[in-house]
């Protein structure tokens, strides 16, 4: 079973807004329209680009190890997009055995053995299979080849 996302609709006309502990929230069209329209005018009533741009400032100046790996990582991707081209295939048939050997019992995890927030490149020869305690657990340092292509 898929899991639902937002805006999608039932036989009854209903649209999922959410899930809340093991509940789905459904809404009808009207209250959905009620909601976004409340949330339009909370949004033109708090637009303050200088407040905004200062609370990005401080965010980066107390997450600046958080800001470097996302610079990092997204320049990673940049430069790696080019490897992606030919080979998208085979990295998709990574992820897909990845997940059928999760049916085992223990989840799998797609791990980079070099991080991409640290240079590694999303390519088929950075990429291993670990269980997924193993991979929350090492963040973005870098790790040997344990289970690979």
């Amino acid at each position: 079973m898929r899991k639902l996302r937002r805006g999608d609709t039932r036989e009854d006309g209903m649209i999922f807004w959410s899930y809340s502990f093991n509940n789905e929230i459904w809404l009808t069209p009207e209250k959905l329209a009620i909601r976004n329209q409340k949330k339009l005018a909370w949004q033109r009533k708090n637009v303050d680009p200088i407040q905004n741009r200062k609370n990005v400032m401080e965010w980066t100046k107390n997450n600046y190890a958080r800001k470097l790996a996302r610079v990092r990582k997204y320049q990673a991707i940049k430069r790696n997009s080019k490897v992606l081209c030919g080979k998208s295939n085979v990295i998709h048939t990574f992820y897909e055995a990845a997940r059928r050997v999760g049916c085992l019992g223990i989840k799998f995890h797609v791990d980079h053995i070099v991080p991409l927030s640290l240079g590694g490149s999303h390519h088929q020869n950075n990429l291993q299979w670990v269980p997924y305690i193993w991979n929350l657990s090492k963040h973005n340092r870098e790790s040997g080849k344990i289970f690979s292509l």
